[in-house]
């Protein structure tokens, strides 16, 4: 793993309505607790202005596991990986909320 246990993507509409993005390391949440997974969900404050669409959670690995995940605004590899610092990753997915909803 990298040093982050999970990682968060957030996705939101900024104020002149185009998307926005970002990516928090969410430490010490290993993904089995997901009341606290949903906790640190609802406790993200935005920028003024900002709508947040979606959030994406996911577990970074270091091998391709069987059912990675490409999120659509990140940049990936034809194999699916993505470059974190110098680390070659893939995502598995843990949870999904989108709209206040969860998927």
């Amino acid at each position: 793993m990298i040093r982050e246990e999970l990682i968060g993507i957030i996705d939101a509409i900024g104020p002149n309505g185009n998307p926005v993005g970002l990516m928090l390391g969410l430490k010490d949440q290993k993904g089995d607790d997901l009341e606290k997974v949903f906790g640190w969900v609802s406790n993200l404050a935005l920028l003024p202005g900002h709508t947040l669409s979606r959030v994406t959670i996911v577990r970074p690995m270091k091998k391709k596991p069987h059912n990675f995940y490409v999120h659509p605004h990140l940049p990936a590899s034809p194999d699916g990986s993505m470059q974190i610092g110098k680390r070659k990753v893939w995502f598995e997915l843990v949870l999904i909320v989108s709209s206040g909803e969860e998927e």
